[in-house]
């Protein structure tokens, strides 16, 4: 996922592979993560790896993922540049843990 910080641990894929294609869309992230559940028994996601809040179609990713039967834990690690724009929003459509979807964005990782 994009991130505004373009630090080496968002960007090392990049680094590797400058050919790659950047991101899934809304819609393949969603069809991977149902069909995980369903094939798979994955039950937890986290979305990260750029920023995920720097995504204009983050609400629709949680949405999409939000629906999905089986899937019981949906959480985001972000560095928390944009989140307060919209953490109301991201909280209310995240019915698997609206109450925890800035959990770790202030958690010291040391």
């Amino acid at each position: 996922m994009a991130c505004q910080m373009r630090c080496a641990y968002c960007q090392l894929r990049r680094l590797r592979n400058p050919s790659a294609r950047d991101d899934l869309t809304a819609e393949e992230i969603g069809r991977l993560v149902a069909h995980l559940v369903c094939r798979h028994g994955l039950t937890k996601v986290r979305l990260t790896g750029g920023d995920p809040t720097a995504r204009r179609d983050l609400l629709t990713i949680i949405k999409r993922l939000g629906v999905i039967a089986g899937l019981r834990d949906l959480a985001m690690t972000t560095n928390g540049l944009t989140l307060y724009k919209s953490i109301r929003k991201m909280s209310k459509n995240n019915p698997k843990r609206p109450e925890k979807i800035a959990q770790y964005q202030f958690k010291n990782p040391f």
